[in-house]
């Protein structure tokens, strides 16, 4: 599988939507490391949402060592892969999303791996474009 920033994130705030399935899919990539992967993108893409989340209240002041100290903790665990900047600055362009999103799509791709996001959005463009997507929301 490859993991968007969204599952992870939610690792780390309680209150995300759909966080009861994030935390299976967490359980499930501490059981198995090795099956899952994310482009270089995400780990930064973590720390700003959870930056982010301090900053608006979620989380608690004293949270910021720790999540910076689970983040590296998780760089070790989860495989961490190159993604072509060109490519995914073309799915960006053909299908209307930013960069670091179609970074996760040409990764799913290239590993013929599906892309699990709580993203509702990222979801429907890697179904428009035929990547395999599983939008861990409900309906």
């Amino acid at each position: 599988m490859i993991l968007d920033a969204s599952v992870i994130v939610a690792w780390f705030v309680a209150d995300e939507p759909f966080g009861q399935r994030a935390l299976e899919v967490r359980s499930e990539v501490m059981a198995a490391p090795g099956s899952v992967a994310v482009p270089a993108i995400c780990w930064t893409e973590v720390a700003h949402a959870i930056e982010r989340a301090l900053r608006r209240g979620r989380l608690p002041a004293d949270a910021l060592e720790p999540a910076g100290a689970a983040i590296r903790e998780l760089m070790g665990i989860i495989p961490t892969r190159d993604v072509d900047p060109a490519e995914s600055m073309r799915l960006a362009v053909e299908h209307g999303t930013g960069v670091y999103d179609a970074s996760y799509l040409v990764l799913a791709r290239s590993f013929r791996r599906p892309l699990l996001t709580l993203d509702r959005r990222l979801a429907a463009v890697g179904e428009a474009g035929a990547i395999d997507v599983v939008w861990l929301g409900e309906g």
